[in-house]
């Protein structure tokens, strides 16, 4: 799996590059590569570097103009998930919070995305104790 990973990680890297040379760095198709790079670095234990990433993402995407709340919801939820799986569980449980509020806005409450941040959150509750 780690060498599948790192080639999604290689292809995405390009792909953002591409995407900031001819679009600018705070264009949502930048926005959204960084989310996806950082969901594969989550993955791939590189969770510093992946929550660095999303908090800035996160900081772009909560900025724009227009808002995607899509985009911005998979950024709180990946943030989420790094926060998690490096201990910190407040910081973890506030971002699954903002990846729902995110999400009802632009999908059904029943959504299987949201049902994913339901049951990741119960998962760090239970770990919790």
């Amino acid at each position: 799996e780690q060498n599948d990973l790192a080639e999604a990680s290689a292809s995405i890297n390009t792909c953002l590059e591409i995407r900031v040379r001819h679009l600018g760095q705070d264009s949502p198709y930048v926005l959204h590569a960084i989310v996806n790079l950082s969901a594969l670095k989550v993955r791939q234990g590189k969770l510093d570097e992946a929550i660095k990433d999303l908090q800035d993402a996160s900081s772009r995407l909560d900025k724009a103009v227009v808002k995607d709340e899509l985009c911005l919801g998979g950024c709180h939820y990946n943030l989420a998930l790094a926060l998690d799986k490096s201990d910190r569980i407040g910081s973890a449980e506030l971002h699954y919070e903002k990846a729902i509020d995110n999400y009802v806005k632009v999908l059904n409450p029943s959504h299987p995305t949201i049902l994913n941040v339901f049951e990741s959150s119960a998962l760090m509750y239970k770990r919790m104790g």
